[in-house]
């Protein structure tokens, strides 16, 4: 291992936001669409996006956001907001009715499992040169708006979260979202980065996997028999064709319970 490699290994603790050492082995979860799945164990890497597709619009707020100089000149973030890339978990192990409807409106999700440290093992690269300023991964805060907006319209905050020269504070603003969300109970990984050493015009930032190491298990959503009779089977057939092992599952959250009932009448 490189003089740089160790540097970077050394630091990575420190890129592993609001998480405790004994958490690293809790699984996670996360759902994908068919497409995106089959797109993740054909090519063996995971994809994150642009924070700015994410659903919520309160997201990525502090880049989204118009500033102003002391003289007034107009301010905005738009060439910091382009150097970010992530992706969602979730520490929620029980599955839901919201779940499913929410993160596979198509019916054709499959929820993947892991744990949080073979995640970030996977996402950290130690060869990077920038491997300390890229690769984080981070619990999600759930704040108020109005202590959201007290906080960044605190002149020494603000400046603070986006002058910090280690990248930390641009990275917390990511990590951030109102309690209405409190339900997803989120984690996120989060890749920081710029155009001298990436292409920010490109839609996502993808990482090697081994996808039966950091895919531990499958779970299908339990409404595929909607899409046809044979749609989990045949989806089945598809992932085992590229070299996944595990377990693969169909969820029966909605399956009928095989009640034993007995009528006490002659």
């Amino acid at each position: 291992m490189t003089d740089k490699e160790k540097e970077n290994l050394y630091f990575k603790k420190d890129n592993i936001h609001s998480i405790e050492d004994a958490e690293l082995d809790l699984p996670i979860y996360r759902v994908f669409s068919k497409r995106w799945l089959i797109d993740a164990l054909t090519k063996k890497k995971n994809a994150l996006v642009k924070p700015q597709l994410w659903d919520d619009p309160f997201e990525n707020f502090i880049f989204r956001s118009k500033a102003r100089t002391k003289n007034g000149t107009a301010v905005t973030f738009d060439n910091i907001r382009e150097n970010f890339y992530g992706q969602c978990w979730t520490f929620n192990q029980d599955e839901t009715d919201a779940l499913w409807r929410i993160y596979s409106p198509n019916k054709d999700g499959f929820r993947v499992k892991t744990t949080i440290r073979r995640l970030f093992d996977a996402f950290y690269d130690v060869n990077h040169q920038w491997a300390m300023l890229a690769f984080h991964i981070g619990r999600i805060s759930y704040k108020k708006e109005k202590d959201i907006k007290d906080f960044f319209e605190n002149q020494e905050n603000l400046m603070a979260a986006l002058f910090d020269n280690t990248g930390k504070g641009h990275v917390a603003t990511l990590l951030i979202k109102r309690p209405e969300f409190k339900h997803e109970n989120e984690l996120r990984l989060i890749f920081a980065c710029n155009n001298s050493w990436y292409d920010t015009k490109l839609p996502s930032y993808e990482f090697p996997i081994d996808i039966n190491r950091d895919f531990e298990e499958i779970l299908a959503d339990p409404r595929m028999n909607d899409i046809s009779p044979t749609f989990f089977a045949d989806s089945v057939k598809e992932i085992r064709a590229l070299g996944y092992t595990n377990a693969i599952e169909k969820s029966e959250l909605y399956q009928i319970p095989n009640l034993n009932l007995v009528l006490d009448i002659d």
